[in-house]
């Protein structure tokens, strides 16, 4: 067996101020010559999801942001239009889909609390860090985030910066752009001289409200934007839902008429009544059917892993992507979209062409080994005592540098190139912070959502029985002589043994 790194950060990581510096050119660069416009009427902006919506002038005049504009050539679900032809919609749809939410949230919240909770200066902040919130996306989105994570020590910085310990990447980048000297005079100072509306404006507390952070006694206004029931979540899951031709749905008009603002442990935060449980629970559950449906499915993680695939070749190679070197810089990769990256397709390395090629071709690896707590022997992988097991396979998702090691080996064997074999290792989905989220009761003291139904039960339920790793190879090696090199390698180099159930394509 060989020896694993364990760890998580390869390279050079850089600091909070270095990668403050790197994202002030960035925004230079993007901002160059912009001057936003002067509307004086709102505009009606018609989407698929949320019908015809109104957005005030100084909202019109962010989403002209070439930052926010960016956002049309980013899409939400990456590459699972490969999968699913129809889920080809964008960052940027979903950003007006969630400032529309905000003001639905902020309004419903006033109408049936306290008016004090929000004055039109916290409504307009609070739609506009929702316009903003995912402008530090990159091409493909989380897919990216991997590859910087492996560059940039995120969690360093999130220490360093004082930022909430569950913001995402991308959050991260967000909100350290709108900090940028080049973001406050090439847009909010002409802004504030356009729009009275702006004058009391603070984009330090809209950047803020995008990592989750904010006074405890004004706890709600961030986790309107990042939290357990945000407009975020509601405009994904109904959003990915209907673009992809899942038949799901989420009660918004319900969650608006039960959520609410209390006081619990020291924080004013947000809530949901009692009788409005169920709404929250069908929201999760949603969340967890497109996990299995879409984010998880098996040829959308293929297609996921040829885009790391293509990065690490791009990377090797010193390939550029358009003008950026993103092996030198990868903070780059903030400035780049789906389609610079695609077309590396007309390259002229030929293993960056070959695997572009096969994301345009859609010529995508296929599973060799499927790998779940039903795909493989424990009484006889107990007995070879010193590997891995199924567990440690799942964990190697956060290892990169480990599981880097491990595929050269298996291309080795396989006799194909490392950027085209894959040992998948997909996250359980994010749900663990659900079960803490705040539930009302006005017949007694409030408590918290894993008492009233098991968050942590469905995680556990998923993970045993629909989570799966998967070994990939091109799809033309893929032959059971494959399936016996790859069997035979989980059981050398980690430990693990699995039976002819485990082949991901039919042996005979």
């Amino acid at each position: 067996m060989i020896t694993y790194h364990r760890l998580t950060v390869g390279g050079p990581a850089l600091t909070g101020a270095q990668l403050q510096a790197a994202l002030e050119h960035v925004v230079e660069s993007a901002l160059e010559g912009y001057v936003p416009r002067a509307y004086r009427d709102r505009k009606v902006i018609h989407d698929a999801v949320h019908g015809s919506n109104m957005y005030e002038p100084v909202e019109v005049a962010t989403i002209d942001l070439p930052l926010v504009q960016r956002l049309r050539r980013i899409r939400q679900l990456g590459m699972v239009l490969q999968v699913y032809p129809a889920g080809a919609h964008s960052r940027f749809d979903h950003s007006l889909g969630v400032c529309t939410l905000v003001g639905k949230l902020v309004d419903a919240l006033l109408l049936r609390q306290d008016k004090s909770l929000f004055n039109e200066v916290d409504r307009l902040e609070l739609r506009l860090a929702a316009l903003l919130h995912d402008i530090g996306h990159m091409p493909f989105s989380h897919i990216s985030e991997e590859v910087l994570r492996a560059r940039v020590d995120f969690v360093q910085i999130r220490k360093d910066l004082g930022f909430e310990r569950s913001a995402k990447e991308h959050e991260i980048l967000g909100a350290l752009m709108i900090r940028t000297k080049a973001f406050a005079t090439r847009f909010i100072e002409p802004l504030k001289t356009i729009y009275p509306a702006a004058k009391d404006l603070d984009f330090q507390r809209i950047a803020n409200y995008i990592v989750g952070t904010a006074p405890a006694e004004r706890e709600y206004m961030a986790r309107i934007i990042s939290g357990v029931l945000d407009a975020d979540k509601m405009d994904y899951i109904l959003r990915d839902c209907h673009m992809t031709g899942l038949k799901m749905s989420v009660d918004i008009d319900r969650i608006l008429q039960t959520v609410r603002v209390v006081s619990h442990q020291g924080l004013t935060t947000l809530s949901i009544e009692l009788t409005g449980v169920s709404t929250v629970e069908q929201l999760l559950f949603d969340k967890l059917l497109l996990n299995m449906a879409v984010y998880h499915h098996q040829k959308v993680r293929a297609t996921e892993c040829l885009i790391k695939g293509l990065y690490e070749a791009v990377a090797e190679n010193g390939v550029r992507v358009g003008p950026f070197d993103i092996q030198a810089n990868p903070v780059d990769l903030v400035r780049i979209t789906d389609d610079d990256v695609l077309t590396l397709e007309h390259s002229s390395h030929p293993d960056v062409r070959r695997i572009a090629r096969r994301l345009t071709r859609r010529e995508l690896l296929m599973r060799c080994v499927v790998l779940g707590e039903k795909y493989y022997d424990e009484e006889q992988t107990r007995k070879l005592g010193d590997g891995l097991g199924y567990s440690d396979f799942m964990g190697l998702g956060k290892d990169p540098l480990s599981q880097r090691q491990l595929r050269e080996v298996l291309a080795k064997r396989v006799g194909v190139g490392v950027h085209e074999v894959w040992l998948d290792a997909p996250q359980p989905p994010p749900m663990t912070e659900a079960g803490n989220f705040v539930v009302f009761d006005a017949r007694g003291p409030a408590m918290l959502l894993k008492d009233v139904f098991p968050v942590g039960g469905w995680l556990d339920s998923y993970n045993a029985t629909k989570l799966r790793g998967y070994v990939f190879v091109p799809s033309e090696v893929a032959t059971p002589a494959t399936f016996e090199i790859a069997r035979a390698f989980l059981r050398d180099e980690l430990g693990l043994v699995v039976g002819p159930n485990a082949a991901g394509f039919p042996l005979d």
